[in-house]
């Protein structure tokens, strides 16, 4: 797993206006915590910055 620290987790929630990058749900709605993901997978040479992530909700995250 890719370390990815606490201010850049925070810049990505801001960045999405606290949204799902896919479904558009609000955290608020969802009631659960949204994950930073990446893009491209970092095993497949993704980076681990603000271009290659965003924010999924649980529900998006697992159907990928």
């Amino acid at each position: 797993m890719t370390y990815i620290s606490k201010k850049l987790r925070q810049q990505i929630h801001e960045a999405a206006g606290y949204r799902c990058a896919y479904c558009l749900t609000s955290q608020k709605i969802s009631g659960a915590q949204m994950h930073v993901e990446h893009i491209v997978p970092s095993s497949q040479g993704g980076a681990s910055d603000e271009t290659n992530l965003c924010l999924a909700c649980a529900w998006c995250n697992s159907f990928k």
